[in-house]
C-alpha cells in the first residue's frame, strides 16, 4: 500500500513493502529512480545483514542460518504505525520466517519526516529479547542520475565532504577481497562517474570519514546527501542505467576468506536486552561550488 505526505516543498510517496520510497519530489524534481526490469527496487533498507553470505549462510550460536542478500526487511511488508501531515512511521517485527534465518526478537522502525526542503530518514533497532545479539544495517536509496533530461551520467560526480582514502574490493565469487582490490585512491575529494567503474560491481569505501557526500552535476547543482551511524558508504549502478545508489552501510559483505562464523562479519552491532539504536540520513537539494 501506497502512503503519501507533503509540504510546500516535498512531496513524498512511501510504499510499505519494505518501507520503501517510491517517489520523491523535491521543489519540483523527482529525485528517486523508478522500478524497472533491470532493477526492481528504488530504496530498499538492508536488515540484519549487508550483503551476500559466502554459500549464502552464516552459523549463529552453533546453528546454520540462510540468509538472503541484504536481509528481509526489504522483502517484508511493515505496519504503518503513525502518520501525520509530515511524517510516516513503519514498523517490522520478528516473526517465524524471520526466525528462520535471524533467531532473535526485534522490533524496526523506518521514520520519514519532512524537515522544509529535506527528507529525514531514521531507522531505530530495538531489542525486544532477553539476550544480546548482533546485527548489520544499510541504506540503499537509488538517485536518479542525471536528474535532468538534457543530461547524461557521465555530466555527474561524487564530491566528499573530507578527502577520502581507500582500495576498492574484487569481487571473487560475489565475496569481498580488499587485499586484491581493483583500485586505490588517495586523498580524493570526489569521483567523476562513468560506468566503468561499476562493471564489477559497487566501489565501497570504509571507515568513511565524510558525513556527508553530494552528487552533482557539470554546474555543481545535484543531491546532498548526509549520514549518521554508518561508518561504510558504498557507490553503485547497473552500467547503461540511469541511477546511482549512495548507500550508507554498517557491514558489507562476507570476505572471501570468510569462515561462516556471524561472529566473524565486519561491523556487527550489538544490541542488549531493551535498547534501542538509531541511524539516519537526509536528502536535500543542494548547490555546490567547488
Amino acid at each position: 500500500m501506497l502512503y503519501t505526505i507533503n509540504n510546500d516543498h516535498i512531496k513524498l510517496e512511501v510504499d510499505n513493502h519494505g518501507a520503501e520510497v517510491n517517489s520523491l519530489i523535491i521543489n519540483g524534481l523527482s529525485v528517486i529512480r523508478q522500478k524497472d526490469e533491470a532493477w526492481g527496487r528504488s530504496a530498499p533498507f538492508l536488515f540484519p545483514i549487508v550483503g551476500c553470505l559466502k554459500d549464502g549462510y552464516t552459523i549463529i550460536n552453533n546453528q546454520k542460518y540462510n540468509i538472503t542478500k541484504h536481509g528481509f526487511l526489504r522483502d517484508h511488508d511493515l505496519v504503518l504505525v503513525s502518520k501525520t501531515s509530515d511524517s510516516l512511521v513503519f514498523m517490522d517485527t520478528y516473526n517465524d520466517s524471520s526466525f528462520k534465518m535471524f533467531p532473535f526478537k526485534y522490533e524496526l522502525y523506518v521514520t520519514y519526516k519532512l524537515d522544509g526542503e529535506k527528507l529525514v530518514t531514521t531507522l531505530k533497532v530495538k531489542n525486544i529479547d532477553k539476550v544480546s545479539y548482533k546485527y548489520n544495517i544499510g541504506g540503499h536509496p537509488g538517485f536518479r542520475c542525471p536528474l535532468n533530461e538534457d543530461e547524461e551520467f557521465g555530466d555527474y560526480k561524487i564530491v566528499f565532504e573530507k578527502e577520502e582514502s581507500f582500495v576498492t574490493p574484487s569481487y571473487p565469487d560475489g565475496l569481498m577481497d580488499f587485499n586484491n582490490y581493483l583500485a586505490k585512491y588517495d586523498h580524493i575529494d570526489h569521483i567523476d562517474l562513468n560506468y566503468k567503474l561499476f562493471e564489477i560491481d559497487a566501489l565501497v569505501i570504509r571507515n568513511i570519514k565524510s558525513r556527508t557526500v553530494c552528487l552533482l552535476n557539470k554546474v555543481n547543482k545535484g543531491i546532498k546527501f548526509s549520514f549518521k551511524g554508518f561508518n561504510t558508504l558504498a557507490l553503485w549502478t547497473k552500467p547503461n542505467n540511469k541511477y546511482i545508489c549512495l548507500e550508507p552501510w554498517c557491514g558489507y559483505d562476507d570476505l572471501v576468506d570468510s569462515n561462516h562464523s556471524f561472529e566473524s562479519k565486519a561491523d556487527l552491532i550489538e544490541i542488549k536486552p531493551g535498547e534501542e539504536q538509531e541511524y539516519s540520513y537526509i536528502i536535500e537539494l543542494t548547490e555546490k561550488t567547488k
